[in-house]
């Protein structure tokens, strides 16, 4: 809503994420907004660029899965959790093919677990990022890793 003149892109594998994000955009009167189902970036059409792409990837390490609080396993999809063996696997995939998909300026933000930044930092330089940032929360945990192309 607040950047109108925006084109923005969602995808996920789950069909009902995309129809409550369908519904929540309804609702919000969000109009220039594409939800399309499949894996990070297969949906999309290889002809787009973005400024920015943002991920929230699955980040838990496979054999933390069985820790986490009752709750989350209870409720929270395991795919939406299960971030491989060390928990990477999908920065991994992402960095390596977001430059395809960004723009000449554009940038990466990326939500990681805790601990993380250091090894989603050095998987970005492995594929030509630079400019490399990372961002705590509120909490003071390092919370987003932001690269950049340039």
């Amino acid at each position: 809503k607040q950047f109108p003149e925006a084109d923005v892109y969602g995808t996920d594998i789950s069909k009902d994420a995309i129809r409550y994000a369908n519904e929540n955009a309804e609702l919000n009167a969000i109009r220039n907004v594409t939800f399309l189902k499949g894996s990070l970036f297969e949906p999309l059409s290889q002809l787009l660029t973005f400024d920015v792409i943002v991920s929230n990837p699955p980040y838990i390490r496979s054999g933390d899965m069985p820790n986490l609080q009752p709750e989350i396993n209870k409720w929270e999809p395991r795919n939406a959790l299960d971030g491989g063996e060390d928990g990477l696997s999908y920065y991994r995939t992402i960095l390596s093919e977001a430059r395809g998909f960004l723009a000449f300026s554009g940038a990466v933000f990326l939500e990681i677990g805790e601990g993380q930044a250091e090894e989603v930092s050095v998987i970005a330089m492995q594929n030509g990022f630079c400019n490399i940032s990372v961002i705590k929360d509120y909490a003071g945990i390092e919370r987003i890793v932001t690269v950049r192309a340039l």
